[in-house]
């Protein structure tokens, strides 16, 4: 396998989270229309973490 750089594996990380992403995010309409709620307490702490980490009114809308 070749080496990869580090703005080549940050390229290939940041695809594979943005995919993660989506997965999560229709994971959770599913569960919205059952009327299922799980992990809300986690979600709010990632929530604040990414808004700290890049700052306020970036987060995507739900």
């Amino acid at each position: 396998m070749p080496t990869m750089s580090n703005l080549q594996l940050i390229e290939a990380f940041s695809q594979i989270i943005e995919a993660q992403a989506r997965i999560i995010t229709e994971q959770q309409k599913a569960l919205h229309q059952l009327n299922a709620v799980c992990m809300e307490e986690e979600i709010t702490a990632v929530r604040a973490a990414y808004s700290g980490a890049i700052g306020s009114g970036e987060i995507p809308e739900d």
